[in-house]
């Protein structure tokens, strides 16, 4: 499951207008793929939007103890400016996955995305409550996580 999401986030154009006018989606096509994700899993999630056509998706599954814990990772790519490879085909060759996001941040994303899948199906044992963060804006003006 976890190269099928890398290569399905990879292939969600999520890039930066990088202080540029928003003429573009930028990363409401992931804010969408990640809502419809958490829907499909039954997982509580809410979507703070941060300015027009940009949001922050959180989602919190449940635990059997006080502690809480925290995991982040944002929804948005560097340009794809001179790239010499398609930006979204997320081609594996020798073992290696390439495209737009793939080490910063869509392996990481779906990493943390695979997890929730999994923990979403475990009943409750011992467990602390996970928020996971997910949020936008993080490449240029940060203005997702201030």
């Amino acid at each position: 499951m976890l190269l099928e999401t890398t290569r399905k986030l990879i292939g969600i154009p999520s890039t930066n207008p990088m202080g540029k006018p928003l003429d573009s989606l930028f990363e409401s096509r992931m804010t969408e793929f990640l809502v419809e994700f958490l829907s499909q899993r039954q997982v509580e999630h809410e979507v703070l939007e941060v300015s027009p056509r940009r949001a922050n998706v959180l989602a919190f599954l449940p635990g059997t103890t006080d502690h809480l814990l925290l995991a982040d990772a944002h929804q948005d790519t560097v340009p794809v400016t001179n790239m010499t490879i398609d930006p979204f085909a997320a081609t594996v060759e020798n073992g290696r996955i390439a495209g737009r996001g793939a080490c910063d941040v869509k392996g990481s994303l779906a990493v943390l995305l695979c997890l929730i899948d999994q923990l979403a199906r475990q009943e409750l044992k011992n467990r602390s409550q996970l928020l996971f963060s997910f949020t936008c804006d993080e490449e240029y003006g940060e203005t997702g996580i201030l």
